[in-house]
């Protein structure tokens, strides 16, 4: 049958005193709730922000040049936001162009729009330098690592063995190549002071 609807401003014994309501009485449910400041919420009549939503929202998939969520003014940011170029696969654009994308897979490509061709990670550029960074703005360890359910090695810069590069054996707890600041080379050494063992002037440190 009809569902019916009404609309109206409630008092404050009704609770939506000073709000105008969209109230499905088939139902018994307020689907809409717009308060005097121009809060809106959708599904809930919980407002907080500009916009509520209880439940599933939905958009066109749009494009890189024409996002389906963006940023007000449009004028000011441009086509950038969030947009679906292909089934259960979401993209960021900034300025009409893709930036990154994250497949079906879970793949996550930045500058490319096939991270799978790659692997989970992918950062392309078409061409020139391309660099991507692991940053500490303090002094405590910058560490990239790798793992499989068997071993896991990491390259750091250890502030505990004066700033030198080191690639880690995790699972063993030692360094397995090391790099201080002044271009020295360890490998093996798992200790400053074995590094440092055979005088400031050696290049090049084994131990093992």
């Amino acid at each position: 049958g009809a569902t019916d609807f009404q609309i109206g401003t409630g008092q404050a014994s009704s609770g939506f005193a000073n709000k105008f309501f969209l109230y499905d009485a088939t139902n018994a449910a307020t689907r809409m709730v717009v308060d005097n400041s121009g809060n809106v919420g959708i599904g809930t009549t919980s407002i907080s922000g500009k916009l509520s939503i209880n439940g599933e929202v939905y958009a066109a998939a749009g494009s890189e040049s024409g996002v389906a969520y963006g940023f007000y003014p449009k004028g000011t940011y441009g086509n950038t936001g969030m947009f679906s170029p292909a089934a259960n696969t979401v993209a960021f654009a900034t300025t009409g162009g893709e930036r990154l994308r994250i497949d079906s897979s879970g793949n996550v490509g930045i500058g490319t729009v096939s991270p799978s061709s790659y692997g989970k990670l992918a950062v392309y550029k078409v061409s020139g330098d391309v660099e991507a960074a692991v940053v500490t703005g303090s002094a405590n360890y910058a560490t990239y690592r790798v793992q499989n359910n068997a071993q896991r090695y990491s390259m750091q810069i250890r502030t505990d063995q004066s700033n030198a590069f080191v690639i880690r054996d995790e699972t063993a707890g030692a360094n397995r190549f090391s790099v201080n600041t002044s271009g020295n080379v360890g490998i093996g050494a798992t200790e400053t002071s074995l590094f440092n063992a055979a005088g400031s002037t050696a290049k090049l440190v084994v131990t093992g």
